[in-house]
């Protein structure tokens, strides 16, 4: 996955309260540790990241069976301050946090995200931020549009297209998202993390057809290489009972 593209923020996923760190040191001395544990089916991320009061790193292992990896001491380190350099801990969704978990694990398309944790301390004893894939599943909430209940939008680029679906059942989430410009193709929760990145910045029932055309336009010019659109096809509903069709040729 584009770490440009993703940083964003899961997705259509609310976690836990967060408050933390300053976006200038994205882990700094505050951080007490941060344990990563994902699973892709049989395949494991493990990350362990700890230090004392005085900012000196006691661990900083990464363990990535997806790519075959291990690192330790500096380069773990070094590797997991890159994963969150453009995180701000302060202002950040909770989705934009474990969107640059997944980014960084940038697991192959077709693999599927099965379970995984996340939790994190802080010396002065009263920041924490945890998840569990669990507590993802049952949210079933996307940045600034809590209200919508489905979407099915497809996006063409000629002979090409994006397309992706989203469905909250019952608080459980349902996604697909599939890019035939980049062969990509995700279901359950990586692909609800790339539709919230895609309408993270406005609201779908609010905007007019335009708006919402250039935000999904402007999201997906990277992962489509400039691509020039051709067509629009969305159908979306609403916890009101609103909905939203629209076609449009460009």
């Amino acid at each position: 996955m584009n770490k440009k593209s993703l940083l964003l923020g899961a997705a259509a996923i609310g976690f836990l309260g967060i408050n933390g760190l300053q976006a200038e040191a994205a882990i700094d001395e505050t951080v007490k540790n941060i344990d990563i544990d994902f699973y892709y089916q049989k395949d494991r991320v493990r990350i362990d990241f700890k230090q004392d009061k005085k900012g000196k790193i006691t661990r900083s292992d990464i363990r990535n069976d997806i790519k075959g990896e291990k690192f330790r001491k500096e380069l773990g380190e070094q590797k997991i301050r890159e994963m969150f350099e453009d995180v701000d801990f302060n202002t950040a969704s909770n989705n934009e946090i474990f969107m640059a978990i997944l980014d960084y694990i940038d697991a192959p398309s077709g693999s599927e995200f099965t379970k995984g944790t996340f939790n994190s301390r802080f010396w002065d004893g009263k920041k924490t931020f945890n998840f569990s894939d669990k507590e993802v599943l049952q949210s079933g909430e996307v940045t600034n549009n809590k209200d919508l209940r489905k979407i099915d939008a497809t996006v063409y680029y000629g002979k090409e297209k994006v397309d992706f679906k989203y469905t909250v059942l019952n608080k459980s989430i349902s996604s697909s998202y599939r890019n035939t410009i980049t062969g990509e193709r995700y279901k359950g929760l990586q692909s609800a993390a790339k539709v919230n990145d895609l309408l993270k910045g406005f609201h779908l029932r609010n905007s007019a057809n335009y708006e919402v055309n250039t935000y999904l336009l402007s999201g997906l010019e990277e992962s489509t290489g400039g691509a020039e659109a051709t067509r629009i096809v969305l159908r979306a509903e609403f916890t009101n009972g609103a909905k939203r069709n629209y076609d449009v040729r460009l």
